[in-house]
């Protein structure tokens, strides 16, 4: 891939990250009804998706893998430790229900679905575009995958200090996710590289971000929900769980250039 090639889409991921956040802000301000709300937020993620998939398949024919194959590996075999995130986020993440299950059904659906686009939008710009783009730009040494894995999850990271203009209370909640996002970015990508499916991704991802809501769908929707933010501990406890997925990340990456580099060594008689 030519320089030229590289900023451009590395411009394109970043105008597309824009374009989401402007949407998602212009769908929210529409209706203070949060069902309502989170489905045009599922709107816009599908958006998102389908114009990344057209410029990727376009610009660089580069096959996202959205079939089935690969999928299982991609979530249990070489995805497998996000299931440590997943189960943890139920019991962290708490709260004593307020309302019954019955009430709260329709929220935990839509919960689900607009938690399952956060995965298919997120996975598309930053696993799909950022990382394809400068993957197909640096090779795929271990070197090269290094770098495209580092500096895509590095903007993943980045992006969640938007929490605060939200939500300015929860510096530490905010710090330890941008340094956990990165981990748990680097964990993707190896994922996607070893899988070839991208699906395994978007599925991880939405499961790890409806289990951090799920317990926020038993909330008294009479009541403004106040956020609290973490302790110290919590936020340590929350890094060094994600830092196994980064240490898994590191040794799947040594593993997969390595079986690589003996896949394409010549045969000597």
């Amino acid at each position: 891939m030519e320089k030229k090639s590289l900023v451009k889409g590395t411009v394109f991921g970043f105008c597309l990250l824009v374009g989401y956040f402007l949407l998602m802000i212009i769908a929210n301000s529409l209706t203070d009804n949060k069902n309502i709300q989170d489905l045009l937020t599922l709107a816009v993620q599908i958006l998102v998706f389908i114009a990344a998939y057209f410029k990727m398949k376009k610009s660089y024919d580069i096959d996202l893998g959205f079939g089935t194959k690969g999928l299982k590996d991609g979530m249990f075999r070489y995805g497998g430790l996000m299931f440590i995130v997943i189960i943890a986020n139920l019991f962290t993440e708490y709260m004593h229900p307020e309302i019954t299950f019955s009430a709260a059904f329709v929220r935990i659906c839509v919960t689900f679905l607009q938690t399952m686009g956060v995965g298919l939008a997120e996975d598309m710009i930053f696993r799909g575009v950022f990382f394809n783009v400068f993957k197909e730009r640096l090779g795929e040494s271990r070197k090269g995958l290094f770098i495209s894995m580092i500096v895509s999850s590095s903007i993943f990271g980045a992006i969640h200090l938007l929490n605060l203009t939200g939500n300015p209370q929860l510096i530490m909640a905010t710090l330890a996710q941008v340094i956990y996002a990165v981990f748990i970015g680097c964990f993707f990508c190896v994922v996607y590289y070893r899988s070839k499916n991208i699906w395994s991704c978007v599925i991880l991802h939405g499961l790890v971000d409806f289990t951090g809501s799920f317990w926020k769908c038993f909330a008294d929707p009479a009541k403004e929900l106040v956020k609290a933010d973490n302790t110290i501990w919590m936020s340590v406890f929350e890094v060094g769980v994600c830092l196994i997925l980064f240490i898994s990340a590191m040794i799947q990456l040594r593993k997969a250039t390595s079986e690589r580099s003996i896949e394409t060594e010549p045969a000597y008689s």
